[in-house]
């Protein structure tokens, strides 16, 4: 092994160390959002409905969520995401999602991306929300 150079194991090794603290990021981000929702949201157990200002508190979170996770994936801010990248997020994203589903999905991100294959917040929004 030349000095400075790291072998194939030791790249191996922290390249799944660094998506291991990707993915521990992302889940402390969401259950702080889970904790800020509940705890800014929810004033009334009398119903299982939601109050309109219980919706209302939900979908701005939700908002700022799926901000947050697109600019999160957006590592060369560029103000896009490529669809080999939203491949990525959601074959990592943990989620029971078999290869049919991950094809379909990406056959209707394509819908929103651009020429070049880039999907903007907007279009990201307008997707993410087509799946609810």
């Amino acid at each position: 092994m030349q000095r400075g150079r790291m072998s194939k194991d030791d790249e191996a090794s922290i390249s799944q160390m660094m998506e291991r603290m990707q993915m521990e990021d992302i889940i402390t981000h969401y259950n702080r959002l889970a904790d800020t929702c509940f705890t800014q949201c929810v004033g009334d157990f009398k119903s299982n409905a939601l109050l309109q200002n219980e919706e209302v508190c939900g979908d701005r979170n939700k908002t700022e969520q799926l901000q947050e996770a697109f600019f999160y994936f957006d590592e060369e801010r560029t103000g896009s995401i490529h669809l080999d990248k939203l491949r990525e997020i959601v074959q990592r994203s943990g989620e029971a999602m078999g290869y049919q589903d991950v094809e379909e999905f990406l056959a209707e991100a394509s819908n929103f991306a651009d020429g070049a294959g880039n999907v903007d917040y907007n279009s990201f929004a307008q997707l993410m929300y087509s799946e609810d």
